[in-house]
């Protein structure tokens, strides 16, 4: 009997371990068949504000779908339905949305220059992004139709099936009549008019000419407007000096006071999407008018000559898109003045060469 009562508990022991066994088994496998619908979006830790904002708001939308949105660093936690990630260039955005599910990607470009573009369409732009890569998946059956989650459906716009009707369907005319397919609009957005716009650039602040020949240097004021197109620049520089040079020419002292009206072609340089740089050729017209004090008279003498200058600007930007530029300048005269003394025939070159800086207050459009 106690053999008996033995073997019989030892048979309950085997049915309560297989039932454990079968409960693990069954769970293990009808999990996975469930679509977690786990999306990941990331950027640098180093990226700027505007990009900070855009991931906050790419969250926060995709969450509000009904997914489960991981915020870590790109490529450090294990997604089985998207990405959507944020990468800085130069002068722009590279919004990259990927199907994990067929390893489709799509990219857009994101012009930071561009006075509309911020955090909001940025977003909006990377959500439209990920549902087209999942929208192509569904279509190309990688993304299997029985594994998508409700959330999933809606997002991707594919739909549920309408509930049944207790009555029958009767057809008519305007229902039976066959349905024009519905072309969709390809999601890939264009770029092509936001780097390529045309912008204008505006400046104003004091400037000082050296004129290393004599020595002497100049206190004025310096203007410009520049637009740019593709790269390509081109522009008006107008300086005008208020406090004259003063130097010493023999035994007497003399004084030298300049303006000048100049075009300036150029390039614009890629150096970040808050800062412009610029290099370029100035020419044009330079008039300087000097004056001599000889004992109780005063001597005026005016000099025209165009001139030739290189040119460079870098300049920080702020919001409402105003900056300030720190814009240098050299060159010389062609037609240069010859300032000689009468007493000790004492010979200055005047303007060659010639040295200008500027630190201004820049406007952009």
């Amino acid at each position: 009997m106690r053999y008996l009562r033995g073997v019989i508990s030892l048979q309950r022991k085997l049915r309560a371990f297989f039932r454990f066994v079968l409960a693990a088994l069954v769970v293990l496998l009808v999990v996975p068949l469930t679509h977690a619908a786990e999306v990941e979006v990331c950027a640098p830790d180093s990226a700027p504000g505007i990009i900070q904002e855009a991931l906050v708001r790419v969250r926060a939308e995709l969450q509000a779908a009904g997914f489960s949105v991981e915020p870590a660093a790109c490529g450090q936690v294990p997604v089985d339905l998207g990405r959507i990630e944020f990468i800085p260039r130069e002068l722009n955005v590279e919004i990259r949305a990927t199907s994990l599910v067929s390893a489709g990607t799509m990219i857009q470009h994101a012009d930071l220059r561009h006075t509309a573009m911020s955090a909001e369409v940025m977003a909006v732009r990377a959500v439209e992004a990920l549902r087209a890569v999942l929208l192509q998946s569904l279509r190309s059956g990688e993304l299997k139709e029985a594994a998508m989650s409700q959330s999933l459906r809606a997002f991707i716009q594919f739909g549920l099936e309408p509930e049944p009707s207790s009555e029958p369907d009767v057809l008519t005319p305007e229902t039976s009549a066959p349905r024009r397919p519905i072309t969709e609009p390809s999601p890939r957005k264009s770029t092509k008019g936001e780097g390529g716009r045309l912008r204008a650039l505006l400046s104003l602040g004091p400037s000082v000419n050296v004129y290393p020949n004599a020595p002497a240097w100049t206190l004025g004021t310096e203007a410009r407007g520049i637009v740019h197109f593709h790269g390509a620049s081109l522009g008006v520089v107008g300086h005008v000096d208020f406090f004259p040079a003063r130097f010493s020419l023999g035994d007497g002292a003399a004084r030298g006071q300049s303006w000048s009206i100049l075009l300036r072609p150029g390039v614009s340089l890629p150096c970040g999407p808050n800062w412009e740089c610029h290099l370029g050729v100035l020419t044009g017209i330079y008039q300087v008018l000097f004056s001599t004090d000889d004992n109780a008279s005063a001597a005026n003498t005016r000099h025209q000559s165009w001139t030739v200058q290189g040119d460079a600007m870098i300049g920080r930007f702020f919001g409402l898109g105003l900056g300030a530029m720190l814009q240098l300048r050299a060159g010389t005269l062609i037609n240069a003045p010859f300032l000689v003394s009468s007493q000790d025939d004492e010979t200055i070159v005047w303007g060659r060469p010639l040295i200008a800086t500027s630190f201004v207050l820049a406007y952009r459009l």
